[in-house]
């Protein structure tokens, strides 16, 4: 288990609970006591507060953000990055971004965060959002609002070894089209799921072996399943 991950973990499921029954509040101003030690959580007392400042209507989506099939997805994804893969000398090109989670993970928990990170999401609205949930970070990434089907992929990796980094595999309609705009020899980690009763997962996968036959991924390093509360998620690391 990474450092300061089982106190991190239970720091964002307690300010989904609460964003999702609207009783948010400062830890400083709750009676609830801290369930974690300073140098575990640095970023939450900051974020509480930033998240504080958004709208109460923004909340209920911002709670199923910090739930806990996205933070042990995005976890799972830290733990399983090879070992001998420094990010601390690579460019993290996150896709489908959402509202930050990944990046505020990475910071906290790898072993040596990346020297730069990019994350990028289709939603103006969300990119506004995730660049305030991510000012609590020291160096916040730069948030692109863009379709990540549009992207010049060979620009975004230029100039230093990038990871280009696809949680939201579900979400595409056209997921070939979006594969054939990765160079040939990228870095890549892909997640997709099975679940089917989500109007938004039109391209969910029913297993891994679906998932592995959709990827075309010549080089896989990882493979794996994750069972969650909702559905299973599946994982590829590996190289175009």
């Amino acid at each position: 288990m990474i450092p300061d991950a089982v106190d991190l973990r239970t720091e964002l499921l307690a300010i989904s609970a609460e964003l999702g029954r609207g009783t948010l509040s400062s830890r400083l101003a709750s009676a609830t006591p801290r369930r974690a030690a300073p140098d575990a959580t640095s970023l939450v007392e900051p974020l509480r507060d930033v998240l504080l400042s958004q709208p109460v209507a923004s909340w209920p989506r911002l709670a199923i953000s910090f739930n806990a099939d996205q933070v042990d997805s995005k976890l799972w994804l830290i733990e399983c990055l090879p070992r001998g893969l420094d990010l601390s000398r690579h460019r993290v090109v996150i896709l489908g971004a959402w509202f930050g989670l990944l990046a505020l993970m990475l910071h906290r928990l790898a072993p040596r965060p990346p020297a730069e990170i990019v994350c990028v999401d289709i939603d103006a609205g969300v990119c506004a959002r995730a660049t305030q949930v991510l000012s609590v970070l020291p160096e916040p990434p730069r948030v692109l609002a863009a379709d990540m089907l549009d992207l010049d992929y060979p620009a975004l990796g230029a100039g230093r070894p990038t990871l280009f980094v696809n949680t939201s595999c579900e979400h595409l309609h056209d997921f070939a089209g979006w594969r054939n705009r990765i160079p040939a020899g990228a870095r890549l980690v892909l997640q997709s799921n099975d679940h089917a009763g989500c109007s938004e997962h039109v391209n969910w996968v029913p297993d891994l072996e679906a998932f592995e036959a959709q990827a075309r991924l010549p080089e896989v390093v990882f493979r794996g399943t994750l069972p969650l509360e909702h559905f299973r998620r599946f994982m590829l690391i590996g190289r175009t």
